[in-house]
């Protein structure tokens, strides 16, 4: 989808398929803005995100590599404060939550023993604690304030 550069996301992007796991750019999104991804298994691109920005992640095992584990490597989150997460395919019951300062590592479980990971930028999360609620759609969403 992207190799280089910036895409600017100022509406909606439906990345229907895969990003490209060669990518080197940034998705950056604006205000306001959408960006969902079915499939993001590169350990280069990174996401930029405005206040009011939210990331859709239609499959949390298909976002990024060594799922729930120490080894995971995938995109880079960054500026994430004010915008939201929703991990679609994930249960919010019985969610647990881990966030490693040293790596940047957000690993979620739940009582499905289903794994999520992000791999946020710790210097660009500035102060506040993420906060996880139900999509109300069968997922769970994640907010840092």
């Amino acid at each position: 989808m992207l190799n280089r550069g910036t895409l600017l996301v100022s509406g909606s992007l439906d990345v229907s398929t895969a990003v490209d796991p060669g990518s080197m750019g940034v998705f950056k999104l604006t205000g306001g803005s959408t960006l969902d991804v079915a499939s993001a298994l590169g350990i280069s691109s990174k996401m930029s995100f405005e206040a009011g920005s939210e990331l859709i992640v239609d499959d949390a095992g298909l976002f990024g590599q060594n799922v729930g584990s120490s080894h995971y490597a995938e995109s880079l989150l960054r500026d994430f404060g004010g915008s939201t997460i929703d991990i679609e395919d994930f249960s919010a019951i019985g969610l647990t939550a881990s966030y490693s300062a040293a790596t940047g590592l957000l690993q979620l479980t739940n009582a499905s023993e289903q794994m999520a990971t992000l791999h946020f930028q710790n210097s660009s999360l500035g102060g506040g604690a993420f906060h996880f609620s139900t999509d109300n759609s069968g997922g769970v969403l994640i907010t840092r304030v």
